[in-house]
């Protein structure tokens, strides 16, 4: 046992190392996935945000591969054009076991139908999770069945349609008694463009004329519009007859798009043909002349029985009319009358013034007259205290006299 003739690895070429590999991956932008360290409360974006930046280095490699094998397809597509025989037999089911070499030329393009951008089933999978959730939030305004479809496509489910229920099948033309029928059990019929509208529309006056719609007041109006939607299409129907439809030219004889295409641009496949002004103003008009025809009709349908109680209503509003206006004599009248008396008043009142005024007056006078009176007193009293006070010093000069002579004859 003799040791190994060099040394082990140095410290130095590791950490070396270290810095590559650090320095590979932040010129890559690649982050390690922490794989198991998630919350489950993470919202789903974020995820998908770590999901992206955990795999950006297998995406970039899977694009490419979806690229070469774009690329291989189309030369195989271009060998098989040239080296295929006319005619090559191979086994199928259900199908054409017969490929040709014209199969492969020019006209069709072989391409790989796969998404690049998602390389693994976890992506699907997450996607698919997060519009369902989306559709399942407002599902009036999304289709939750297709969305369902698409989940158990990510999944890999096989036999997906027997999971999901059938669609409903759709609705039929039904004859005019079928349709009464349904309007009676509440459910609302439906007009097809192949029926014969004029006959249905008889029979659902029949019926209104009869007391059993008459018993149901709800299929009054449900059959009232179910006859305006055959006088629609009764109506679309004659002006198809007599303005049918000119399929127009890819191209005019001079080469030129034809006007209409010229003007609106290509109709692309699907999309319903553009109006037709002068078709639309002819089934206006039809439209007006059949609901002349059938107006009539319903409103004697409709109309209210005459069994008295019109004439009685009318009674009432006339007497309610003679009531209305002996109230407005009346109130005529007395409004004169209250005119009257304010008038009155006014002259009472101004009356009423004037003899307070001349009442004033008098009590000035009389206060005049009574304080000159006691003026008057006041002096007398004055002239009553002068002679008063006068007597009663003669008084006392008279008691000085006599006690002077009395005191001398003593």
């Amino acid at each position: 046992m003799i040791p190994l003739p060099y040394k082990e690895p140095s410290q130095t070429l590791l950490a070396l190392m270290g810095s590559c590999v650090e320095a590979g991956q932040r010129f890559a932008s690649l982050a390690n996935l922490q794989i198991g360290e998630g919350n489950q409360e993470l919202p789903v974006g974020t995820t998908m945000a770590l999901l992206e930046q955990g795999t950006r280095v297998m995406s970039a490699v899977h694009k490419r591969l979806h690229y070469a094998q774009k690329t291989e397809f189309k030369i195989l597509a271009r060998l098989f054009s040239e080296f295929l025989p006319p005619e090559y037999p191979y086994q199928v089911t259900g199908g054409d076991q017969m490929i040709k070499q014209q199969d492969f030329d020019g006209r069709v393009d072989v391409i790989p139908v796969s998404d690049p951008n998602f390389f693994s089933m976890s992506q699907r999978i997450s996607l698919a999770q997060q519009e369902l959730q989306l559709v399942q939030s407002n599902p009036e305004i999304h289709n939750i069945k297709e969305s369902y479809r698409r989940m158990y496509e990510a999944l890999g489910s096989e036999n997906i349609d027997a999971l999901l229920m059938p669609d409903p099948p759709p609705p039929a033309p039904v004859d005019p008694a079928q349709e009464n029928g349904s309007v009676l059990m509440g459910a609302p019929p439906m007009a097809f463009p192949e029926q014969e509208h004029m006959t249905h529309i008889e029979a659902h006056l029949t019926l209104l004329e009869s007391p059993v719609a008459m018993m149901n007041p709800a299929t009054v109006p449900t059959l009232t519009s179910h006859i305006f939607q055959h006088i629609s299409l009764e109506a679309q129907k004659q002006a198809d007859q007599q303005m049918p439809e000119q399929q127009p030219m890819p191209q005019g004889g001079n080469g030129m798009m034809p006007p209409q295409m010229q003007a609106g641009g290509p109709v692309p496949p699907g999309a319903p043909p553009p109006p037709n002004p002068e078709k639309e103003a002819l089934k206006a008009q039809i439209e007006l002349q059949l609901l002349e025809m059938v107006m009539p009709a319903l409103e004697e349908i409709l109309a209210p029985p005459d069994d008295g109680v019109v004439e009685l209503k009318q009674q009432e509003l006339q007497i309610r009319a003679q009531e209305n206006q002996d109230d407005k004599e009346i109130a005529e009248k007395k409004l004169v009358l209250d005119k009257a008396k304010l008038k009155q008043k006014d002259k009472t009142d101004t009356k009423k013034v004037k003899s307070q005024k001349d009442i004033a007056k008098m009590k000035v006078a009389v206060d005049e007259e009574k304080i000159k009176s006691q003026e008057d007193i006041a002096v007398l009293k004055a002239r009553a205290e002068e002679e008063r006070t006068k007597s009663q010093e003669d008084i006392a000069a008279l008691k000085a006299i006599t006690d002077r002579d009395k005191n001398k004859g003593k």
